[in-house]
């Protein structure tokens, strides 16, 4: 994984998730998860906490 922002899309794919219905379960607009995503912003220690607890991320995995 090249950073947190590609395994977030690989999790929320692997969990069957859209960008928009992800989202919807963090209460953040798709436009900001999609900023996530390709890093041009990122989450802060409370959503990162709700990210890794809906898509099941143990968080030894962060540092790959």
């Amino acid at each position: 994984m090249s950073g947190f922002g590609e395994l977030i899309k690989n999790y929320r794919i692997d969990n069957h998730y859209s960008q928009s219905s992800l989202a919807n379960k963090l209460f953040i607009s798709q436009q900001t998860l999609s900023d996530w995503e390709n890093k041009n912003h990122h989450p802060n220690f409370l959503e990162m906490q709700r990210i890794l607890k809906i898509l099941k991320i143990n968080i030894s995995e962060l540092d790959n």
